[in-house]
């Protein structure tokens, strides 16, 4: 076996055919739709991301607007806004 087939994977029988709904556009859901078309070969379009923010990124996301801030401020423990703030105070 060469060194090239023990680190790229072959193509899994049937990949074009799945779909992926991955849940939550942050880090990790980003990272798991790469991983299923960089590494699964799945094509990209047969991954959906789902995230109820408007942007992409999650709590990285580093947009900063005053539309964002306020549906941030309904994510419980991201550590913004008056919801974070007393569920803190609950702790």
């Amino acid at each position: 076996m060469r060194n090239y087939d023990r680190i790229n994977a072959p193509k899994p029988d049937g990949i074009e055919e799945k779909r992926a709904h991955i849940i939550g556009g942050g880090i990790a859901g980003l990272s798991a739709a790469i991983a299923l078309v960089t590494d699964a070969h799945m094509p990209a379009g047969n991954v959906t991301i789902y995230d109820s923010l408007p942007v992409a990124g999650g709590s990285m996301d580093a947009a900063g607007g005053a539309g964002l801030a306020a549906a941030k401020d309904q994510q419980v423990g991201d550590g913004i806004g008056p919801r974070s703030a007393a569920m803190r105070a609950r702790w």
